[in-house]
């Protein structure tokens, strides 16, 4: 029988991305381009804490990999459709400008 996990993790996908970040728990002073590499530092610094269960946006209800069993954050997604993404813009103090350079990056 398998031991329950005692301690979980549960971290956004970006927090792995915030390698640049000295005071970040992920902070990997090795500057190259990101890898797999880096992502084994940022398990093994939490192992290290404690840490046996990693959950990875496990409260947003959906996968941010293909998956052909459940729904996937970018199901419905067509090429240049800038609506799909506003809603990550709703509330945030941007200017019409940083709206439409956002909405072009994210297509």
């Amino acid at each position: 029988m398998k031991p329950e996990s005692k301690n979980l993790f549960n971290v956004d996908c970006n927090g792995f991305f915030y390698k640049y970040n000295k005071k970040s728990l992920w902070y990997y002073p090795e500057n190259k381009r990101f890898s797999a590499k880096h992502i084994h530092h940022c398990i093994d610094v939490l192992a290290q804490n404690g840490v046996d269960t990693v959950c990875i946006n496990s409260n947003a209800q959906v996968a941010w990999y293909p998956s052909k069993r459940v729904e996937t954050n970018l199901d419905g997604y067509k090429r240049g459709d800038k609506s799909f993404f506003f809603g990550h813009i709703l509330g945030q103090p941007m200017t019409e400008e940083q709206i439409d350079r956002y909405l072009n990056e994210m297509v």
